[in-house]
């Protein structure tokens, strides 16, 4: 979608700002690409090209890539021993919430669990069917995963409260929350809410309210156009007229105010 080649701090608990187009949605998709392998093909800029994600953790980096025409997970290319990361889950809330799916993501995140020892041998004894040597394990993990569906028979509603204690409700230690628009679904007394029990979370929004009520990292991503830029920028600045704003130039060409 909106992005040839680019690197994205990205703190604990951090806020995506920008105007339209500049990449605040396809930030949280790729993400949900790199956890979740899913992958709209009506967003690929090149069909010819290999989309290539990579995460830097804790110093250590892990990159997938997914390679043309079906775009399926291509492992000789992937870096990093990314079963290490394997316990690590994102959950994405688009704009426009499926509830019927966000609550068997919700239902999957709750479920999830360290494999044992015991799961592990079972598993590397498909490695005996690739050499023919029992009891190998020259194969390493990659991923292991369980989907959980619960039948949901009628259309649901919930109200910004709902989603908040629904998100609030979940207890799985290592979970990355992803919310688009964040304002669209949620009460602006809640933003911080999340952000003490989860592994880490990364919020969009265009509201200034919500810029201004966030305690944490927040990033502008830039698009060149001064006019949209400069919006961009006033979110940040707060109505107090104690404070120094400073845009320096750096890897863009932005414009200065």
């Amino acid at each position: 979608k909106a992005f040839q080649r680019e690197n994205i701090p990205l703190d604990k608990n951090s806020l995506l700002i920008g105007s339209n187009n500049s990449g605040k949605t396809t930030v949280l998709e790729a993400l949900d690409l790199f956890f979740n392998h899913v992958l709209n093909q009506n967003f690929v800029i090149d069909s010819k090209k290999d989309i290539v994600i990579e995460l830097n953790m804790n110093d250590q980096r892990y990159r997938k890539v997914f390679s043309p025409p079906l775009y399926q997970i291509n492992y000789q290319k992937c870096i990093g021993d990314l079963f290490d990361i394997h316990h690590i889950k994102f959950l994405y809330i688009p704009k426009q919430i499926n509830n019927q799916k966000l609550l068997n993501d919700i239902l999957t995140i709750n479920m999830s669990k360290k494999i044992s020892t015991e799961e592990q041998a079972r598993i590397y004894k498909v490695s005996d069917y690739i050499d023919g040597t029992l009891g190998n394990s020259n194969y390493k993990l990659f991923n292991v995963s369980s989907k959980y569906e619960m039948y949901i028979n009628k259309e649901i509603e919930f109200s910004k409260d709902d989603y908040t204690k629904m998100i609030s409700n979940i207890t799985y230690q290592y979970l990355i929350i992803g919310i688009d628009n964040f304002e669209e679904n949620f009460n602006i007394d809640s933003l911080n809410t999340f952000t003490k029990f989860s592994y880490q979370t990364i919020f969009t929004t265009q509201s200034e309210t919500v810029v201004k009520n966030y305690d944490y990292y927040v990033s502008a991503l830039y698009k060149g156009n001064k006019i949209d830029d400069f919006d961009t920028i006033k979110k940040r600045v707060h109505e107090k007229k104690d404070k120094t704003y400073l845009l320096v130039e750096g890897k863009y060409d932005v414009n200065w105010f």
